[in-house]
């Protein structure tokens, strides 16, 4: 892969910061995740979702979802299609909202640099973010696991690259 410019590298990286920075209510998670309604129910009411509270006012407003919380939501939609148990799918979710501001701060590193992302996990209790450099094809791990990370034992590999960048082309539809 050739060499990136510092323009391709400020041109992700505003793009990332775009999405995690802007806040969503209900129905763009809905179009943006393709979750249905009665999913976003469910999920809320078993604590999985992460949204911000509402403010208390006289006047009823939306609930608000941070681009954070749509990306952890992208790929618990994601994951939720491998029939992951409701246990550790609620671990899954737990260790996304724990390790929050680690992995935007990676995902912007990483991302930004040009470097595929990628969650493993052996669908059990091991969930762990590791970055593929394009230059070398080696794995770094990123600090974020729940669980020691073993190559051996991933059962599901899923490439947040692409999870984010359709999250993106939903918000330009």
């Amino acid at each position: 892969m050739p060499k990136q410019t510092q323009k391709e590298y400020q041109k992700r990286l505003e793009k990332l910061n775009w999405l995690i920075e802007r806040e969503f209510i209900p129905s763009e998670l809905k179009k943006i995740t393709g979750l249905s309604r009665r999913q976003i129910a469910e999920w809320d009411k078993k604590g999985i979702l992460l949204s911000k509270q509402r403010k208390s006012s006289d006047t009823w407003s939306w609930r608000k979802f941070t681009g954070a919380n749509i990306i952890q939501l992208a790929i618990l939609a994601e994951v939720r299609k491998t029939g992951l148990s409701p246990t550790e799918f609620k671990k899954l979710a737990i260790w996304l909202k724990k390790e929050e501001e680690k992995l935007l701060t990676k995902l912007k590193e990483e991302i930004g640099r040009g470097h595929t992302i990628f969650l493993n996990t052996n669908l059990k209790d091991k969930f762990t973010l590791v970055s593929k450099e394009d230059k070398t094809g080696g794995v770094l791990g990123l600090l974020l696991g729940y669980g020691k990370y073993d190559e051996d034992n991933v059962i599901l590999q899923l490439n947040i690259n692409n999870i984010i960048n359709g999250i993106l082309k939903g918000l330009t539809k």
